[in-house]
């Protein structure tokens, strides 16, 4: 559950529900009342007023994702119609734009191998940000990237790779992957390398 920026709707989302209904994603007004039910995945909210992102099948190009737009008046609109994958997204602090992961088809038989990408809201355009196997985007700056390392590993429920325990910095700027020197508070928590991953980053100050 996530509250729109302006405080005028939340979210609520679960990935499993009865196919008799509800919707996966619910939009509430702050009365409760039901503004609408989408399909797709985990909504996301824009930096400002209550405009939620989410996506949706495109049935108009194979093995494709849509990225829609429901604006604050309750009108839905296309985003971008060319993803190709679209796994835990986050908003830049400027609000232009939605990093996530989509997979390549290295190992076509497990999903793939997950790498950064990004969304421009304005054009709908698709980017790849780098080639380095990552996972799990978020935004400690303006335009600096925190993600998880990823190794190929035996095809599993996560699919072909998994965290190694490295954190890399990517740099929207220069375009330069770096890793992030995490060796104390592996120290202070005391967890094993693998632990340590950017799904433990829970607040920044941007």
């Amino acid at each position: 559950m996530a509250f729109a920026p302006d405080g005028t709707a939340f979210m609520d989302y679960m990935l499993f529900r009865a196919p008799s209904g509800p919707a996966n994603l619910m939009v509430f007004a702050r009365d409760g009342t039901v503004r609408a039910q989408l399909p797709g995945s985990i909504g996301l909210w824009s930096s400002m007023g209550s405009a939620l992102y989410f996506t949706a099948p495109n049935y108009a190009t194979p093995y494709s994702t849509e990225l829609d737009e429901l604006d604050s008046n309750g009108q839905r609109h296309t985003a971008s119609t060319s993803l190709k994958g679209y796994w835990w997204p986050t908003l830049a602090p400027d609000g232009a734009k939605i990093v996530y992961n989509a997979p390549d088809s290295s190992v076509p038989d497990c999903g793939g191998v997950p790498h950064l990408w990004s969304v421009d809201l304005q054009t709908g355009k698709t980017m790849q940000l780098t080639k380095a196997q990552s996972s799990t985007p978020v935004f400690v700056g303006p335009n600096v990237i925190w993600s998880n390392e990823e190794q190929l590993t035996q095809c599993g429920l996560g699919g072909p790779s998994q965290p190694d325990g490295v954190i890399l910095a990517h740099d929207l700027t220069t375009g330069i992957d770096s890793h992030v020197d995490l060796s104390f508070y592996r120290d202070l928590a005391g967890a094993p390398p693998q632990y340590i991953t950017s799904a433990w980053i829970l607040d920044t100050k941007l």
